[in-house]
């Protein structure tokens, strides 16, 4: 990726961050809707697929940094060019989300707003799947389905709640599956 493009993804001015998402899913060629809800705006795109059930892939894009979350943001634009002309088994959402970092409202916003208008069945939803914190690190960290992570640090737990737009889908009964990257006993 452009160094330039990866500076705006994660820099610390959200309308530049906005505009550059917006400029990269154009460029890419990529159809997308911009949903603007009291605090912010999502972005999502729809993949086709054979079946009616789908599937939802996001990232946030309010965090300003590489880590959190521009690798992710980046990430899902390589993947729908990827999949771009693929005949697949079903439709793949593909979101970014605004205002993760405070309270999930990109995320409450569209699982309120947007998904009820537009798929009338979750039966039909097969899952989410939320890439956070994917920038670096060679140790990968898959969650399913918890609202509390419990670490153990020189024998003891700490327990605190994961508030992530996985955890919205959760409070749904909608299975979600949160993928995040991270250096784990790194040397040099």
């Amino acid at each position: 990726m452009n160094h330039l493009i990866l500076k705006k993804l994660y820099s610390s001015k959200k309308l530049e961050r906005k505009s550059t998402i917006s400029s990269l899913l154009k460029k890419n060629e990529i159809d997308f809707i911009i949903d603007e809800f009291n605090l912010g705006a999502n972005f999502y795109t729809i993949i086709p697929g054979l079946d009616p059930k789908c599937l939802i892939l996001s990232a946030h894009w309010d965090g300003p940094g590489a880590f959190d979350n521009a690798a992710s943001v980046y990430l899902l634009i390589k993947l729908i060019k990827k999949l771009r002309g693929i005949l697949l088994p079903y439709k793949i959402w593909i979101c970014f989300f605004d205002c993760e970092e405070i309270g999930q409202m990109g995320s409450k916003s569209f699982i309120n707003r947007i998904l009820p208008r537009k798929i009338n069945d979750y039966n039909k939803l097969l899952g989410h799947l939320e890439l956070d914190g994917c920038g670096i690190g060679n140790s990968l960290l898959l969650m399913k389905n918890i609202t509390h992570l419990k670490l153990g640090i020189q024998n003891t737990f700490f327990k605190f709640p994961i508030k992530t737009d996985g955890y919205i889908f959760i409070k749904k009964n909608i299975q979600s599956i949160r993928i995040f990257i991270f250096l784990l006993n790194y040397t040099e």
